[in-house]
């Protein structure tokens, strides 16, 4: 008689092989998230709070303020899903998107809302699959510092 064997499904591990197309349209899809957001928030949340008197200086800043809420809230999304596919290290690979993009609102602010959200989309799909290529590496200690560094040279790029 054959023995049957079933294998545990409760077995956590992290995984070494990733498919960069779901990476990539979670980067994507999370970007997008972020545009819609960032524009419900800033129509309909922090424009009414700061723009009530025309004379607060915060009010030129509400899209700004906005979409950093929105990146924020994706990316817990963003690390919850990260965790939900076991890929290593998830949360770095939030952070660095995080502080990556963190305002990047202020530069797709005079595209057209279509060039905004392709841009956006297409920056956090980039983000995403190469900070979790980068996060692979065998010592985290060189992957959390490459990570930093690639993260800070995005900014600096982004923000010359």
């Amino acid at each position: 008689m054959a023995k049957v064997v079933i294998q545990p499904t409760g077995d956590r591990y992290v995984s070494g092989a990733y498919n960069w197309l779901t990476i990539a349209a979670i980067g994507a899809g999370l970007g997008v998230l972020t545009w819609i957001v960032a524009w419900l928030l800033g129509n309909f949340v922090v424009d009414p709070l700061l723009c009530r008197d025309s004379a607060l200086q915060a009010c030129g800043n509400s899209g700004t303020v906005a979409g950093n809420l929105a990146i924020i809230a994706t990316a817990i999304l963003g690390a919850v899903t990260l965790i939900r596919l076991h890929i290593r290290h998830s949360l770095w690979v939030v952070l660095a998107v995080v502080l990556s993009f963190w305002g990047l609102h202020s530069l797709t602010e005079s595209l057209s809302w279509i060039e905004a959200l392709a841009w956006t989309a297409g920056l956090f799909a980039l983000g995403y699959v190469l900070f979790t290529w980068v996060i692979r590496l065998r010592s985290t200690t060189v992957a959390v510092v490459l990570v930093i560094a690639l993260a800070l040279a995005f900014r600096w790029v982004a923000f010359l």
